[in-house]
């Protein structure tokens, strides 16, 4: 079977479809409005770079603390992991900054900012 033969089963198929009044005209205003929309709004990457970069290096320096606590003579891995010096408070602070902060990078990447123009 070659196009032709195609193309006409196909029109003698469908050739009593017709689209509805005013289709064509829906499908042009929609074209249009489309075409006239703001474009979208880019992704703010200079502001969002240094919170990155902070939460990157907040998480380096909770893996190096593990792997340091983990590995210290007399402390097993387990011990070493949930030890009072892994706990301190600035080490609290910077694992809820880091958590914080890679949950907000990656929020902010799922999500998709559009304008909207309001009519």
């Amino acid at each position: 079977m070659n196009e032709e033969e195609i193309g006409r089963s196909l029109a003698s198929q469908f050739a009593g479809i017709e689209p509805s009044s005013g289709f064509a005209a829906s499908v042009m205003e929609a074209v249009l409005a489309e075409a006239l929309a703001p474009p979208p709004i880019a992704f703010p990457w200079r502001r969002a770079i240094p919170g990155l970069a902070g939460a990157a290096v907040a998480l380096a320096w909770g893996v190096a603390e593990f792997l340091r606590l983990s590995f210290s003579p007399g402390i097993s891995p387990v011990a070493g992991a949930i030890s009072a010096d892994l706990m301190t408070a600035a080490g609290l602070l910077a694992s809820i900054f880091a958590g914080s902060l890679i949950a907000a990078a990656s929020a902010a990447l799922a999500i998709k900012v559009v304008s909207t123009r309001t009519a």
